[in-house]
């Protein structure tokens, strides 16, 4: 990691290192603040990325240790490549190529995505995940599941706060609910608290952080993670793009018929980030300002209630 002194230190390095010309901030929609650059030797409108993060945030450590040991041959993935690695006194520097293709958002009906994204994951199991981190193939199912119950109580807590007809027919946790369900949830973590299958993951698998490039090939990018359970890598895409049920139809049958996925993990997964999600909307809500309809919570809730009973595929829980 090479040091800076400014922000001006850095674009004076790259223009004379790299030949990159400074074009501005990046107007891609992103969490972490985007420099786009161009390359002066080349007609293309952009050709790197810089992109900037805490300096001890998991995509540096991704980029120093994890990368580096990876040595898998992929049909589909394209690791996001790292051309250079610059740090200030509050901040570090990722320099990456600008990747052309096509950019898709939570709530794309791409078929063929679909596929690929189950193509993406078939490619990260190849990766043997305690050759990248030593311990990852170790599930924390205290932490998971400590997380689950943190957004369960929160979700009770909203049902009880909120006494509004809107919120009566999103389907949360009524009170004469909560024991039951809690009986109910409890159960259902134990069954896969040894079985879960970890894999190297960019710890945010969603069709956001996928470009499809002219080759077919797939750049899976942020990577603020680098360990996730099998199952959680169906769930998640799936429920994130539940106006889509044809994408999640067809992803829930890629995903099922390339790779071995558990019944009860699947269960488990689908009842934690539904009931996550549902926390995560109702935490937006503004009763008296009424900005946010919440339109998906109904969606999540319905699925917290298909985790709680017994089933093993994601394609029976289609009306």
């Amino acid at each position: 990691m090479e040091k800076i002194t400014s922000f001006e230190d850095l674009l004076n390095k790259l223009k004379s290192h790299y030949n990159l010309e400074f074009l501005g901030e990046n107007k891609d929609e992103a969490c972490n603040k985007l420099y786009a650059f161009r390359d002066t030797s080349t007609s293309k409108q952009k050709t790197h990325i810089l992109k900037t993060v805490t300096k001890d945030h998991t995509e540096v450590q991704f980029y120093i240790h994890y990368l580096p040991r990876i040595k898998s041959q992929f049909k589909l993935l394209r690791l996001p490549e790292l051309i250079g690695l610059y740090e200030d006194s509050n901040s570090a520097y990722l320099l990456l190529p600008y990747y052309e293709g096509d950019k898709f958002n939570f709530s794309t009906n791409d078929l063929d995505l679909a596929s690929g994204m189950a193509g993406l994951v078939e490619d990260l199991t190849s990766i043997e995940v305690e050759s990248v981190i030593e311990g990852g193939s170790a599930f924390d199912h205290h932490g998971y599941e400590q997380e689950f119950w943190d957004h369960f109580d929160k979700v009770v807590s909203f049902n009880k706060e909120y006494q509004v007809e809107m919120i009566k027919g999103l389907n949360l946790i009524e009170a004469s609910e909560e024991t039951d369900f809690r009986q109910q949830a409890e159960a259902i973590p134990v069954k896969g608290r040894s079985s879960q299958k970890m894999i190297i993951s960019n710890g945010d698998f969603n069709p956001r952080n996928v470009i499809r490039m002219a080759d077919g090939k797939l750049v899976l990018i942020d990577w603020n993670g680098i360990v996730a359970p099998l199952e959680h890598h169906l769930t998640y895409p799936w429920l994130l793009n539940w106006q889509n049920p044809a994408w999640q139809k067809k992803y829930a049958e890629e995903f099922e018929k390339r790779l071995p996925v558990n019944a009860d993990n699947l269960r488990y997964h689908l009842m934690r980030i539904s009931i996550i999600r549902t926390a995560g909307e109702m935490g937006h809500y503004k009763p008296r300002l009424n900005e946010n309809p919440l339109f998906m919570v109904k969606d999540h809730m319905k699925n917290f209630r298909h985790g709680l009973k017994g089933f093993k595929s994601l394609l029976g829980l289609f009306d």
